[in-house]
């Protein structure tokens, strides 16, 4: 959990499962549980130290676990994949809106740079395949803030190019509501 201006954010650095979409399936759902049941799980310690005198907490209150939230990692799927859907789920009516405890792809929010955006290239079936298999995900409210998603596809960071987000969380605002406990 990162404490920003624009109030409490869960920042995820994730890396989903290459082989098996089930298994992605599998994480997926774990990791949306996780994040539904975030708020009202309360922070991440685990209880009350039975020992004060370590004070471990530095005299800290327990953390906000709030239902805003970024994931962003190298997920091994590609936009539009069942793993995808899982995360984005179905479009909201109103074109531009988002659901709130739901997750909406930060290049697709930024209008990503076309149609050659992407994040990794490998040769399949004797053809380069250009695709996008790393993801940032921000939640519903977050939507509005993301500026620019980039690929740098001149460095090499592993076999993966780096993806760059540039997300507004200097600019106070996401509610109290949502910023959990």
């Amino acid at each position: 959990m990162i404490r920003t201006p624009a109030g409490p954010v869960r920042v995820l650095s994730l890396h989903l499962a290459h082989i098996a979409a089930e298994e992605r399936l599998e994480q997926i759902d774990y990791l949306l549980g996780e994040h539904r049941r975030a708020p009202s799980d309360g922070g991440p310690w685990s209880g009350a130290d039975d020992e004060p005198q370590r004070n471990w907490s530095n005299g800290q209150a327990e953390p906000e676990n709030p239902q805003a939230a970024i994931w962003l990692g190298d997920f091994n799927m590609e936009a539009g994949s069942v793993e995808y859907r899982r995360i984005t789920g179905s479009i909201p009516y109103h074109p531009g809106a988002a659901y709130i405890d739901g997750f909406v792809d930060a290049a697709a929010v930024a209008r990503e740079p076309g149609p050659d955006f992407h994040t990794h290239e490998k040769i399949l079936d004797g053809r380069l395949a250009k695709r996008r298999l790393d993801h940032c995900f921000v939640g519903g409210m977050l939507a509005g803030r993301v500026r620019s998603v980039t690929a740098d596809v001149g460095e090499v960071a592993s076999d993966h190019f780096p993806l760059s987000i540039d997300i507004d969380l200097e600019t106070p605002g996401i509610g109290p509501s949502l910023a959990g406990r």
